[in-house]
This record gives structure tokens, C-alpha cells and sequence, in this order.
């Protein structure tokens, strides 16, 4: 008789374990279906924040393309003064600013042999002054404010400075940020480290509004909803001077 009790107590425990793990096994699986599905929901709003995004900065390509101004609200203290008529588009603060320059040194310089020749008298042979060679650098310049305004293209770090777009060249998206070459005479490239979308849009606006006639009077402004380029408050007071 104790013997069939000891393997129904046996049977018992055997079923609650298994049942336990069934359990587990469940609250397990239920766990890695609602991980997948954040996942999922986070990829999807991501997708539409870009879409949305995409749809906005087309809007103002096509506001401005209209000769209208859009109406836009900074939340960034920009510390420009703007001339008349002309207005911000957007602002970012934070953002890397680089210059390639060139770089000079001599290769292939030797000092030669020193012979002596007579008492106190030495002669140095087979000096060579070798071939100066030139090599570009990409130098850091450090961060500041990045500016657009429907005339100029504004920067406020280490250096100040800003850019009529008729003085910009060339502009494009490259690897890590906009890259725009000026109308000068030390024509090299210069990178302010905003996001490619950005970049890419800074350029469309680069290419476009030079061409785009917004009237002597003050231009008509039109609202639109606004997303802002990654950027915090700053409290600087200094303006920048032509360049």
C-alpha cells in the first residue's frame, strides 16, 4: 500500500512540474511575442517619423519654390541679424564643423656627407634639398551653430562666418554630413556634421534658392507644420561678420 502511494505522490509531483513548465514555457514565449512586437511598432513609427519628415521638408521645397517664405518657429536662439526680407528656415546646434587644407612638407631631403678638406675648412657633398610635396588634410575646426536662411548659410563656433549661396559653388551629401565648396580662390571643401537626411535637404535648398525670386517687398509668408534639425538652446550673443 505504501508503495502505490509513494508513486501516486510520484505521478502528482511528475504533473506539476510538467505543468510548471508548460507555464514557463508560455509566459516565455508571450514575453519574445510582445518584444517583437515593440520591435516592430518602434520600426514602424520610425518609418512614418521619416515619412512625415520627408513630406515636410518637400513642402518647403515647393513653399519656397512659389516665392513664399515658410512660417517657421525656432526653438533655437539664433544670434545672426538677418537683412531685410530674409528669413530662417532651419537651425541646428552642436554641429562638427571641418575644413580640407593642405598640407606642405619636404620628401626626400638629405644632409649629405661633411669632408674635410684643408686644416679648419670642410666641405658638405651630395646635399640634396629634395621635392616639397602637397597632401590634403581634413581639419577639424570645432562645433557651433548651423543656420539656413532663405540668403545665407550660417555657422557660429571657433569661427563665424556666413555664406551668400551665390558664393556656394557646389554642395552635396557625403559620408557623415553636407560638404560645400565656395567661389574662391583656396576653392577646398568645407563639412558642418548634420544628419544625411539633412544634409540632403540643406543641399536641395542650397541649389534652389539662388534661383528663386521673392520680390523687393517683404516676402508673402505661408504656415507650415515644422520639424526642427537636431540642435538644443544656446545663449551666445556675438554676430557674425561677412565674409
Amino acid at each position: 500500500m505504501f508503495k502505490r502511494l509513494k508513486h501516486h505522490f510520484s505521478d502528482e509531483a511528475k504533473a506539476d512540474r510538467e505543468h510548471q513548465r508548460q507555464e514557463h514555457d508560455a509566459q516565455l514565449r508571450e514575453r519574445q511575442w510582445e518584444q517583437e512586437r515593440q520591435l516592430q511598432l518602434a520600426a514602424e513609427a520610425e518609418v512614418e517619423e521619416r515619412r512625415q519628415k520627408l513630406a515636410f521638408k518637400n513642402t518647403i521645397l515647393d513653399i519656397l519654390a512659389e516665392g513664399k517664405v515658410p512660417d517657421l518657429d525656432l526653438e533655437v536662439d539664433v544670434p545672426f541679424k538677418l537683412q531685410k526680407g530674409e528669413r530662417w528656415l532651419l537651425a541646428a546646434n552642436d554641429v562638427p564643423y571641418a575644413e580640407m587644407r593642405v598640407q606642405r612638407e619636404i620628401k626626400g631631403r638629405s644632409a649629405g656627407t661633411s669632408v674635410r678638406v684643408m686644416k679648419g675648412v670642410s666641405v658638405r657633398a651630395g646635399a640634396s634639398r629634395g621635392t616639397p610635396v602637397e597632401t590634403d588634410v581634413l581639419t577639424p575646426r570645432g562645433r557651433g551653430l548651423f543656420a539656413v536662411s532663405t540668403k545665407h548659410l550660417f555657422f557660429n563656433g571657433d569661427r563665424s562666418f556666413r555664406i551668400p549661396y551665390g558664393k556656394i559653388v557646389s554642395a552635396q551629401t557625403v559620408s557623415g554630413g553636407l560638404e560645400i565648396v565656395r567661389d574662391r580662390a583656396s576653392a577646398l571643401p568645407e563639412y558642418f556634421g548634420i544628419e544625411d537626411d539633412d544634409a540632403e535637404f540643406v543641399a536641395s535648398l542650397i541649389h534652389l534658392l539662388p534661383e528663386v525670386d521673392f520680390g523687393r517687398s517683404e516676402p508673402q509668408i505661408q504656415s507650415v507644420e515644422y520639424y526642427m534639425l537636431p540642435g538644443g538652446d544656446i545663449g551666445a550673443d556675438d554676430m557674425l561678420e561677412q565674409d
